[in-house]
């Protein structure tokens, strides 16, 4: 069964911090079988807070985006 991770932006506090995060947390799709299917596009907020920006990703398997959401660079980042 395929499993999802869905990242919401929902504010922008320091470009730069920001730029830096996007660089180290594209390494982290490296060895992953992922699909993205959604990055920082157009998208419309339905309810809640106003976001600057989404990304969805697939994964085959969820055990895939567990491993992954673990990796140094993407938690740090969190």
């Amino acid at each position: 069964m395929s499993a999802y991770l869905v990242f919401t932006r929902d504010k922008t506090r320091d470009q730069g911090e920001l730029d830096i995060y996007a660089r180290e947390a594209q390494t982290t799709l490296i060895g992953h079988a992922v699909e993205v299917l959604a990055l920082y596009g157009s998208h419309e907020d339905l309810e809640g807070v106003t976001t600057e920006g989404i990304v969805i990703l697939e994964f085959s398997m969820y055990g895939c985006g567990e491993s992954m959401v673990r990796e140094p660079a993407l938690s740090q980042g969190a």
